[in-house]
């Protein structure tokens, strides 16, 4: 075989050329495809300082990677200061990128940025909002109770609207029922009945025409009478049922009153109840802002830790990341994903200083490799802090049955000034405490059940009363200041997009000993003056409702006598009480 060396040596040349090409716009390439995936995934800017990619061995090392916060667009949710891991090169033949262990140090928390993270001015904007909601310091509700003209002006009273409602209602039905009446069975009717009777009784004899033409009387009668009686019945029926239905409406207005001075109270005045809310607030706006934080998180990150294999064809079908095409998996001798780091060993640095902690098993087809992706987190003797450990399983494994935990233990953590409150009225800042917290999270599928518990001791809280402050204030700042230790506990239950956080602390007992019987004698004077105010406004329509229901009563009565009367007009003409009124004796046939 004859050899065309030329054609030989310009095919190596061009190849060696364009491999040459590729190695060095590699690194450049591949810095750009993680920052452009990383910012896709996390919905802010995902910036990468440098990569570096070497053949022998195959590997990279990423430095200077930055993680915008999506909720804080001038924040980094993360920073990493430098990432290498070596890459199986049999598997990166076959397209898959198999790390047997990554290491990763210099990582941060929320660290500052120079510019903008954002990817778009909306997310900013949204991203500013969540902020604001999420930093939200608790602001102690005002000591003051407010003026009864202004609450009432400004408060719709139900006792109000029902009376006139039921003035109006009872006012339209009287009328109309009257207009019924009118010439229904009065008085005049009667008499001329009566008088036709008599003129009956009084022409029994005639012989047999004196009989037809009496009978042909009486039967005139009866079904003029009949009439009279049906259309009275139905009348005093309606009227009856009107009286009752009106009887539990005004039991109804009578207690409406009694009712919003009972909502107004709660809403205006201070009570024993609501120190409670006090104490549980002043905990609740910061923990419901790292719950939130936290399950936003978790949102980004669950669709990549599994479930992205579907069957389509009879064959499986993996959804890469990037969420743009799909790779068919044929057979494997031996399964692996496209994906998958064994081991990560991180070094994390906090303001305490150094935690260190493995990663196992990353990867997004956790079905194909049967196991969860575990994490351990632990540092002792810090700076400020005694000790802190994290760990959990995340495991995807299944799709139908998604279960995920975390534990989080932290003890001995030193507090300094830390703001609790920027009422005016009442600033709270807690000078100093010492902290145990423990957080056990869990996750199956949507619902979630978390529990937190801290314990605060040593504690010394600075409360800045100002001058202008009323007693309850003074009170309330006295009361927390001479607190030092209490218990928090909160349960957040529900489902990720639809979670209620519950809030409970031993504070409650102190506050409510301190302050229980001085809020109490506050909220009954304010209860009093509310009472009056009420009643000086519903006093006038509650009596013009109950003058007008009156007159429907009245109605009623004359109503019910006036079928009675035509009952007996019927019984005087059917001869049971009298006696046949024919000539002879003879009986009506009805």
């Amino acid at each position: 075989m004859k050899i065309r060396w030329q054609g030989l040596i310009g095919f190596v040349v061009v190849s060696t050329l364009i491999f040459a090409g590729w190695y060095i716009f590699a690194d450049g390439i591949i810095r750009r495809a993680i920052e452009r995936a990383g910012t896709e995934a996390v919905g802010a800017m995902v910036e990468l300082e440098d990569a570096d990619l070497t053949l022998f061995p195959l590997g990279l090392t990423l430095t200077g990677l930055e993680v915008t916060n999506p909720d804080e667009p001038m924040t980094n949710a993360v920073e990493v200061k430098r990432i290498a891991f070596l890459i199986d090169p049999g598997r990166a033949l076959e397209r898959k990128v198999i790390v047997e262990e990554l290491t990763a140090d210099g990582i941060r928390f929320n660290t500052p940025r120079e510019r903008s993270g954002a990817v778009d001015t909306a997310l900013e904007r949204a991203s500013a909002g969540v902020k604001e909601k999420a930093e939200e310091v608790f602001a102690m509700p005002s000591f003051d109770l407010p003026d009864i003209r202004a609450v009432l002006s400004k408060e719709g009273l139900k006792s109000l609207e029902l009376a006139e409602a039921l003035k109006r209602d009872i006012e339209a039905d009287r009328k109309r029922w009257e207009g019924e009446m009118k010439g229904l069975l009065d008085k005049e009717k009667i008499a001329s009945y009566k008088q036709r009777i008599e003129k009956l009784k009084g022409s029994k004899s005639g012989g047999v025409a004196g009989l037809i033409g009496g009978a042909a009387e009486a039967k005139k009668l009866q079904e003029e009478i009949s009439g009279e009686i049906e259309r009275a019945r139905k009348l005093n029926t309606e009227l009856q049922q009107g009286i009752k239905s009106y009887k539990a409406r005004i039991e109804e207005a009578r207690k409406a009153p009694s009712e919003d001075i009972k909502r107004l109270k709660e809403k205006y005045s201070l009570t024993p109840e609501g120190l409670s809310n006090i104490s549980r607030n002043l905990f609740g706006a910061r923990l419901g802002g790292s719950v939130d934080k936290g399950l936003g998180w978790y949102r980004r990150l669950a669709p990549y830790l599994g479930g992205g294999i579907e069957k389509v064809g009879g064959k499986e079908v993996v959804r890469p990341v990037r969420m743009k095409g799909v790779n068919v998996r044929f057979t494997e001798r031996e399964p692996t994903p496209e994906f998958l780091i064994r081991k990560a060993a991180l070094s994390v640095s906090i303001p305490a200083g150094e935690i260190a902690g493995t990663v196992r098993d990353i990867t997004p087809d956790q079905k194909i490799i049967g196991r969860p992706l575990t994490f351990d987190f632990s540092g002792e003797k810090l700076e400020g802090l005694d000790s802190i450990k994290l760990s959990g399983a995340l495991d995807h494994s299944d799709p139908t049955n998604i279960s995920d935990t975390a534990s989080f233990d932290m003890k001995g953590l030193r507090l300094e000034k830390r703001e609790l409150s920027v009422s005016k009225e009442l600033p709270l800042v807690l000078e100093t405490a010492t902290a145990d917290l423990t957080i056990d999270a869990g996750f199956k599928g949507e619902a979630m059940d978390t529990a937190i518990k801290a314990a605060f001791g040593s504690v010394r809280v600075d409360a800045a009363v100002g001058a202008d402050a009323g007693k309850v204030a003074k009170a309330f700042g006295e009361a927390i200041e001479g607190i030092r230790k209490f218990g928090v506990e909160a349960v957040v239950s529900g489902t990720i997009d639809d979670h209620k956080l519950s809030v409970s602390t031993d504070l409650d007992r102190v506050l409510k000993k301190a302050l229980g019987k001085f809020v109490k004698d506050q909220a009954a004077g304010f209860e009093k003056e509310l009472k009056a105010g009420i009643l000086a406004k519903t006093d006038g329509p509650l009596g013009e409702m109950l003058k007008s229901y009156g007159g429907v009563e009245s109605l009623g009565g004359e109503s019910a006598g006036r079928l009675k009367q035509g009952d007996g007009l019927m019984e005087e003409l059917a001869g049971g009480a009298t006696g046949g009124i024919l000539p002879g004796g003879v009986k009506l046939p009805f």
